[in-house]
C-alpha cells in the first residue's frame, strides 16, 4: 500500500511537469522569489529536458526524503526513480493554470490536465521559494 501511495505520488509530481508549459533553461530550478505557478513552470522545463536536478529542485524536502524511500523499496536511486516516473506520461496539447491560492507558507495552484479537467498541486515554502509538495509540508 505504501508503494501505491509513493508511485501515484511520483506519478502526481511528474503530472505536473506535463500539464504546465513554458521556455526556461535546463539546469535551473524555480527562480527565487517565484510564484507557485512559476514553480511549476520550472518544474516542467526541468522535466521536458530530463534534468532530473532541475526537476528535484522544485521538489519540496519531504517530498525527495519519500521519494528516497520508494527509490530505495525499488532498489534504485532517486534519480532513476524520478526519470523512471517522468519517462511514462506523454504532455498533454495544451496548458491552463488557475486558483493559485497562497496562505502564509503554503499554495495550491489548478492545473489542467489536458482532458477537461483539473487537478490541484501544493506547495510549500522553503528557504524562501515554493516548493511543490506531497508530503502536507
Amino acid at each position: 500500500m505504501k508503494k501505491l501511495k509513493t508511485t501515484l505520488l511520483v506519478g502526481a509530481l511528474v503530472a505536473v511537469a506535463f500539464v504546465v508549459t513554458a521556455c526556461n533553461k535546463a539546469g535551473s530550478g524555480p527562480a527565487a522569489g517565484a510564484s507557485p505557478t512559476e514553480t511549476a513552470k520550472a518544474f516542467y522545463n526541468a522535466a521536458k529536458s530530463k534534468d532530473v536536478p532541475g526537476m528535484k529542485n522544485a521538489l519540496s524536502k519531504k517530498t525527495l526524503d519519500m521519494m528516497e524511500r520508494g527509490a530505495k523499496a525499488e532498489n534504485k536511486t532517486v534519480d532513476e526513480y524520478i526519470k523512471q516516473a517522468n519517462d511514462e506520461e506523454p504532455p498533454p496539447a495544451t496548458f491552463e493554470a488557475r486558483n493559485e491560492k497562497i496562505s502564509g507558507d503554503t499554495a495550491t495552484v489548478e492545473v489542467s490536465n489536458g482532458k477537461g479537467g483539473w487537478q490541484q498541486f501544493s506547495f510549500v515554502k522553503e528557504d524562501g521559494q515554493w516548493k511543490l509538495s506531497g508530503m502536507g509540508d
